[in-house]
């Protein structure tokens, strides 16, 4: 992972599965990604934690047409979740990611926005199929962004898209405008939604 000062990180076309904790790690002030087309797959339900792609300290960067599935587990030791992506300032400012174009499905939160409830990242997520999660979002902290409009969440339904989201904060993700239906229009890589209606 990205990490330290002024650090550039590419990853393309790659596959990532029965690892650790993190698969891709952007963390550090200056620190920049750009992710597309990557497969991600967690352990499943258990006592362990699984994060597709996490943003900390500072990193920054995009994610892009790939897939992240499977990150379900919770620990025991303190009740902490997984998830596909996770963003948070916890451990320095200025966090920021993009998401587009990606397949999350079937984790315990799609996105993880912000640690606790002074978080202050910023989260900027379109054109996304996040249906089939535990949680769409999870977002602790009413001071941080996240910008979650033209996605899709299996519904089309405001209050059941309402409801797949926790966290303090969880009224305040902005989903005010989505897709109606989980069609993708493209054999490419991770999800392109159908934004004809």
């Amino acid at each position: 992972g990205a990490g330290g000062s002024a650090s550039n990180l590419v990853v393309t076309n790659s596959t990532f599965e029965n690892i650790g904790r993190i698969g891709i790690l952007v963390k550090g002030d200056d620190s920049t990604a750009n992710i597309s087309g990557i497969t991600y797959t967690g352990k499943g339900a258990g006592d362990w934690l699984d994060y597709g792609v996490e943003f900390g300290a500072g990193g920054t960067g995009t994610v892009s047409n790939s897939t992240i599935t499977g990150a379900l587990g919770i620990a025991s030791t303190d009740g902490s979740t997984s998830a596909g992506i996770q963003v948070t300032s916890f451990y320095g400012p200025g966090t920021q990611a993009t998401i587009e174009n990606n397949k999350i499905t079937d984790n315990w939160a799609a996105v993880d926005v912000g640690y606790d409830n002074t978080d202050t990242s910023v989260v900027h997520a379109f054109g996304n199929n996040l249906s089939g999660n535990t949680h769409g979002v999870e977002l602790e902290s009413a001071l941080a962004t996240a910008d979650f409009r033209g996605n899709y969440w299996g519904t089309a339904d405001d209050v059941a898209i309402l409801g797949m989201m926790t966290g303090g904060s969880a009224g305040s993700v902005d989903f005010s405008t989505y897709l109606t239906k989980g069609t993708d229009t493209s054999s490419s890589a991770g999800f392109q939604g159908d934004f004809s209606n």
